[in-house]
């Protein structure tokens, strides 16, 4: 039963459960997530410190730093400290802000072909 600790709380993950689900159980409301597949890298998270390397339960597409995992891709073994940056847009959004209201906006090509746009 791994433990994961974030700047918010610590807590565990249930067998087979991966980072990104675990954090959404524990209610880190303010995580981003899109895809779930390692397609997008919304997910995106700074590993700081593990006391195992992290299996992942897939092979992730978006492009990773060698300190940073998918949350949705990761499958921790071991206790593992994360942190991710809940005021800055990863750096493929566009944040605007018109009267009052954030906007997201992301338009890419990712693996054969496939177009996503996001507004909203």
């Amino acid at each position: 039963m791994p433990w994961i600790f974030t700047d918010e709380m610590r807590f565990y993950l249930h067998e087979g459960e991966s980072l990104l689900d675990g954090m959404l159980r524990t209610e880190h409301k303010d995580v981003r997530y899109m895809c779930r597949q390692g397609f997008c890298g919304a997910c995106k998270m700074r590993v700081k410190g593990a006391t195992d390397a992290p299996k992942a339960k897939q092979t992730p597409l978006a492009h990773l730093n060698d300190d940073e995992v998918l949350a949705c891709c990761c499958m921790p073994t071991g206790t593992m400290v994360v942190s991710y940056d809940t005021d800055k847009p990863n750096k493929s959004w566009q944040h605007q802000r018109t009267d009052g209201a954030w906007h997201l906006q992301k338009t890419s090509i990712i693996s054969r072909q496939i177009f996503y746009k996001i507004d909203g």
